[in-house]
């Protein structure tokens, strides 16, 4: 099953994209510093909801400098 969304971490902030027929269209962004961050956020539920009234699938995305990469022997 494909996600339909994807939420992108940063430090920023969070953005939400959707998918579309030829890549990703973005949504909405919120900052980290938002004065009303749980309303912000609530603001791009809605507009998710909008666009895909039968659910909402996402993935997350987190930049590649948060993750750790190992090499086993």
């Amino acid at each position: 099953m494909k996600s339909n969304f994807a939420l992108s971490l940063s430090f920023e902030g969070l953005s939400l994209l959707h998918r579309v027929y030829d890549g990703w269209h973005l949504v909405g962004q919120v900052a980290l510093d938002d004065a009303d961050l749980t309303s912000a956020l609530d603001r791009l539920r809605v507009m998710a909801k909008t666009l895909e009234p039968s659910g909402i699938l996402t993935k997350i995305l987190i930049p590649n400098d948060q993750i750790k990469y190992l090499t086993l022997d």
